[in-house]
This record gives C-alpha cells, structure tokens and sequence, in this order.
C-alpha cells in the first residue's frame, strides 16, 4: 500500500499522529513505517512504504500491518496527518463521509480539534460530508455543530444536488436538530419506494 501525502514529513507530525493514534481507544501502543525500494520495470527503483502497528496487549515482537487493522484505524491513520498540516498551517480539509468506520464520538471530537481555537489558532477549516445524524445532536455535553455550520443536500427532479443551509428554517433554539431532520423538516431525507412489494416478488405473492 502506498501512503504518498499521508505520512507525517516531520518529528512532530509523526509523534502527533501517534498520540492522535492512541487516544482514540485503537489499543494501538505503537507505529513504524518500513520503507524499501522496489525495482521497476524500467530500472528504476521506488519507495515503497509499509506501516505496521503494535497493540498494547501483543507481544513486543508482535505487530500487524495496515490491512491487517480494522477500517476505523485504517481511516484514522489515513487523516491524521491531513489534519495536522491543516491545524499547523490554517489550511482547508475536506474530508468525504466523515463518519466512514468511526464512531460517532470520534467524528465529534476531530471536528471539536477545528472549532476549539486552542487546538485551532490558525483559523484552518474542516469541511466534510457525513450521514450520520448523530452529529445534529449534543455529544455528550455540548452541539457538535453550531447551527450556522450544518449544511444540507437535496436532489431535485433531474437528478442534480441542491446545497442549502440549515439557517434557512430558522430552527427554535430548544428545538432537536436530530429529531426534525429524521421527521423531514429540513429535507434532505431519501424518498423511499415500497419495500412491501420488493419482498412479495422475493417470496411469489401477490
């Protein structure tokens, strides 16, 4: 597997990505990188890197390579050193379907790493995608998302994407974000066919 643009490119990215790494509750102790030129067909040779993972339970001798983790470690890894470079350097991240194989409290706090001006001095910006709804809600204390943040997609008619934001409705303050969207009052919701009639093909009945 290649990690181009991924690995950390400095000693405080990398120990940074460790931390982020281990207090996220992987169980993950430790990580190493092992880099080895592979020779092309060309004769020329290039890096390939390896990134093997070592638990806090496993033997010192005992570590798993990156497909051998599971998709939330793997998905961990792959951002953080995204979002290191763009809280060091106040830069834009985008990140597709933020809730890929995390948990909902791991979503919440990389997005309170960018709203908390202590880790996020710079102004640097997260923008990401999500289904999960969770994230309308309060997690555990506090919104995830100030209101003013939450952004909706809706297709129309033709097939294309509208974008709107959630400011439009004019939500109450006391008003469950989670529990008006699932209820359509923003849209955004999928129209569902009849699933009724999918199982009477399955089982012949009419």
């Amino acid at each position: 597997y290649r990690y181009v643009g991924l690995l950390p490119e400095s000693d405080d990215a990398w120990s940074w990505t460790k931390n982020f790494i281990k207090s996220a509750d992987t169980g993950i102790s430790n990580i190493k990188v092992e880099i080895e030129e592979v020779e092309r067909a060309n004769n020329r040779t290039l890096p390939f890197e390896t990134v093997w993972f070592q638990h806090s339970l496993s033997d010192e001798n005992s570590w798993l390579d990156f497909s051998e983790e599971s998709k939330g470690t793997q998905m961990l890894f792959q951002m953080a050193a995204p979002i290191y470079n763009a809280l060091k350097l106040g830069s834009l991240l985008l990140i597709d379907e933020l809730d890929s194989s995390l948990h909902v409290s791991i979503g919440n706090t990389i997005i309170q790493l960018f709203n908390n001006p202590k880790t996020n001095p710079h102004n640097a910006q997260l923008i990401f995608t999500t289904h999960d709804t969770n994230l309308l809600g309060t997690i555990p204390d506090e919104p995830a998302l100030r209101r003013d943040q939450i952004w909706f997609t809706e297709k129309d008619k033709e097939g294309g994407t509208n974008l709107y934001p959630l400011t439009d409705y004019k939500p109450r303050k006391s008003e469950n974000l989670e529990r008006g969207y699932l209820q359509g009052r923003y849209g955004a919701i999928p129209f569902l066919g009849d699933f009724n009639q999918l199982t009477e093909e399955i089982h012949g009945e009419t």
